[in-house]
């Protein structure tokens, strides 16, 4: 009995499995035309196209950028500094980084040779601390952002003038480029920066591809006491050469007072006194 009840339901099984396989009247195959004979890919593999993710040409913020962050961006932790003479903000690295002015400094006759920003206030630990690190936020991304953001943040729009450099210099053509973009994307506040490096700006200029700011005035310093630059393709400045306009500061308190002579594309010379 056990026997034949087991083959009887080996022959059920199979009766269904045939019914399932091969059905009593099958469609034709066009009726299936989803199916192929070619081989289907193991693992089953989507045929949507996946569209390619477009990467930004900068960096992205995807929250805004406040003034801690661009502090930190820029390496102003304490903000950007306050110089007593000028109006308006600044910024500043160290005057030992200097590229041009470093070889000046060793040549008796120059500006550079008695540089206020290697004696006073500017050797103070934390201060020297300060610029090393500015120096070193040059490399990060959003540097420009940041100073932007910091700049637009302080700068009164009623008097709104910026020193760059009352400490330091150019280090590059790219860090040229970038005080350009700066001056760009606030063009209601004047820029200015004495410079030594000549080459930097030329090449900033022709790679630019596009007019200079008018609110960026590059002042190219001369490079011997007593002695201005006539030929100077840019607005320039000297030390006690009795040409152009005489800074008012050292009859005013050792302040600018209502004086930007500095900061006027149509001045082309200032002359500053020797600082002792």
């Amino acid at each position: 009995m056990s026997t034949d009840y087991t083959v009887e339901l080996k022959d059920e099984a199979l009766d269904l499995y045939l019914k399932l396989r091969y059905p009593p009247n099958p469609k034709p195959r066009e009726a299936y035309p989803h199916l192929s004979d070619k081989p289907k890919p193991w693992p089953p593999q989507s045929t949507a196209t996946t569209p390619q993710r477009k990467r930004p040409s900068k960096p992205v913020l995807y929250k805004r950028l406040t003034l801690k962050l661009a502090k930190e961006i820029t390496g102003h932790i304490t903000g950007l500094g306050k110089p007593s003479k000028m109006p308006g903000f600044s910024t500043a690295t160290s005057a030992d980084a200097c590229i041009t002015g470093a070889k000046l400094a060793k040549v008796p006759g120059t500006p550079c040779a008695n540089c206020y920003a290697k004696n006073g206030n500017y050797q103070y630990p934390d201060v020297r601390k300060g610029h090393a690190r500015r120096l070193a936020a040059l490399a990060h991304p959003l540097w420009v952002e940041g100073m932007t953001r910091l700049i637009g943040h302080y700068t009164d729009p009623n008097d709104p003038y910026f020193r760059i450099h009352d400490s330091g210099d150019f280090q590059s053509v790219e860090h040229v480029l970038m005080w350009v973009e700066v001056a760009e994307r606030l063009p209601w506040v004047e820029f200015w920066v004495p410079t030594q490096e000549r080459l930097f700006i030329s090449r900033a200029r022709i790679r630019l591809g596009r007019a200079w700011p008018t609110n960026l005035v590059v002042r190219v310093s001369s490079t011997k006491v007593g002695q201005a630059q006539t030929k100077s393709l840019w607005p320039a400045s000297s030390v006690d050469s009795g040409v152009g306009h005489g800074c008012p500061a050292p009859k005013q308190g050792g302040k600018c007072g209502s004086c930007r002579a500095c900061w006027d594309p149509t001045v082309k010379n200032v002359d500053y006194h020797q600082h002792n």
